[in-house]
């Protein structure tokens, strides 16, 4: 039961951060593209792609080692928990000195294939000033922050999150409404998140008995099975912007991201109602129970499903009324591209329907064994990508995401049900009938659902018909193929 309470308390604040991460997520670009424009949006966005080498640099080694900690949490042995943590500081340290300078590498490399507005100078600041933020974010607090995932107190950090991106929100806004450049505006904002690794550090400290041990013994063994999953994972994610800032153009790079920024944060959302599940896995194969993480897994599978289901059902359909409210008032470029909307939402539907799955491989550790289905979904998505990005644009890199995300989604399911569910992957496929069953019929009764013109209050009306209507239809839908979920869930209502 501590498990259990331990499960809803992480989830209720990633939950509540997931929601402060959103609204800066649409806040901030549209005091960007208001005040500099899309040019300026692009740029931003292209840098903030080419930084996320940081998590690229993290090789993995971060799931590696939240993986490896389980078990020593679960038994209190606190001396194998030191080795873990100090065999990891050591790792993160050379890749500090590795980043240092890919920065400096970055900074003369960007502007030659990239057409910035700004000068090089200005430029060199302003990746300097978006990395400061990254690089705090995970490097100065990551042993710290796995320490606590494993331990299921996320949300000590998470908290500490929140409160750093409330701060780095509103200086940003008083920072642009009174007209200082963006670099300054990103340069003095990112200081804010010093505060999270520093009060983390000094929370770890008096938790826990963690000791520098220095040893030879390999307590990461699976760590360059790591390596590979998280470059795979990191080309399948970084994918789209990278070849449309090398074959496209800065404004298609801002349509891009104002469109993912929406889709992204609904990603981030359902994440953070996820993020607590990995560790709760964790938890139950230290102790061996597999019965209970049946059981569990079976109950978890079924509600995200249900729930991503309905909500990118329904933001495929609201998604560019949307950004062209969002968008109003920017004349540089057209955002009203329907098509690529509805695609870029079924890239991130797949992306959030797989996560139970993903997060079982991860908290059995087993890297090694899934590795090559990582691999051949990044080789997918790249090679598909670059092929028809020319003749498709927006599109085509949207396509080469979705067949990726897939394929690695089936790959996932037929290895957990061969090798430690041992359940027939039918389950999953009767899952995914239904599903389809219920995005179709949603699509359906939104053609008899208009509105003369879009404004916020014509949108919001818009929302709340489908919502109800899709509400109805996943409630039908589920009842007959899923009766008794559908019953526990009413009763617990009651209750």
């Amino acid at each position: 039961m501590n498990n259990i309470k331990l499960l809803k308390i992480n989830t209720s604040v990633s939950l509540i951060n997931q929601v402060i991460v959103i609204l800066s997520g649409l806040i901030l670009p549209r005091f960007i593209l208001i005040y500099y424009g899309s040019e300026i949006n692009g740029l931003v966005s292209s840098i903030t792609q080419f930084l996320s080498i940081i998590t690229f640099l993290e090789l993995g080694v971060g799931g590696v080692v939240q993986a490896t900690l389980y078990k020593p949490i679960a038994e209190n042995n606190y001396l194998f928990l030191s080795k873990v943590l100090s065999s990891a500081k050591k790792y993160f340290r050379i890749l500090s000195y590795i980043l240092v300078i890919y920065i400096i590498v970055l900074i003369i490399v960007f502007p030659i294939i990239v057409d910035s507005p700004l000068d090089f100078i200005s430029n060199s600041i302003l990746i300097v000033a978006m990395s400061i933020s990254l690089f705090c974010q995970y490097y100065f607090g990551l042993i710290n922050q796995l320490l606590l995932n494993a331990d299921q107190k996320t949300y000590v950090h998470t908290i500490l999150q929140i409160i750093t991106i409330i701060l780095y929100t509103f200086i940003s806004v008083v920072l642009i409404v009174n007209n200082f450049s963006i670099v300054l505006v990103r340069a003095m904002a990112s200081l804010m998140f010093l505060i999270k690794p520093i009060v983390m550090s000094i929370y770890v400290k008096k938790k826990y008995m963690i000791e520098t041990i220095a040893h030879t013994e390999d307590v990461l063994p699976q760590k360059w099975n790591g390596v590979a999953q998280h470059i795979a994972y990191t080309i399948t994610n970084s994918t789209d912007i990278v070849v449309l800032t090398v074959f496209s153009t800065l404004e298609t790079v801002s349509i891009y991201s104002v469109y993912n920024l929406v889709i992204n944060g609904l990603k981030l959302l359902i994440s953070s109602l996820t993020s607590s599940i990995q560790s709760f896995f964790g938890n139950l194969l230290a102790k061996e129970e597999y019965n209970t993480l049946g059981k569990f897994f079976s109950k978890i599978e079924w509600i995200i499903h249900t729930l991503v289901t309905n909500i990118f059902s329904i933001t495929s359909v609201l998604i560019t009324p949307f950004i062209l409210i969002y968008t109003a008032g920017v004349q540089d470029v057209s955002y009203n591209v329907p098509v690529f909307g509805f695609l870029i939402t079924m890239t991130q539907m797949l992306y959030c329907l797989r996560l139970p799955y993903y997060l079982l491989v991860n908290a059995a550790g087993q890297f090694k064994e899934t590795q090559n289905g990582a691999i051949v979904e990044a080789i997918i998505n790249v090679v598909i990508s670059v092929l028809i990005v020319n003749k498709y644009g927006l599109i085509g890199v949207a396509i080469g995401t979705i067949i990726a995300l897939g394929f690695r989604t089936i790959y996932l399911v037929i290895y957990l049900s061969n090798n430690i569910l041992k359940r027939p992957a039918t389950l999953f496929l009767k899952q995914i009938i239904v599903d389809l069953v219920t995005m179709c019929l949603i699509h359906l009764a939104s053609l008899f659902v208009t509105v003369k013109s879009y404004d916020f209050f014509s949108w919001v009306y818009l929302a709340i018909i489908i919502s109800c209507i899709s509400l109805i239809i996943s409630f039908i839908i589920n009842y007959l193929f899923y009766n008794d979920r559908v019953l526990e869930i009413i009763k617990k209502i009651r209750k």
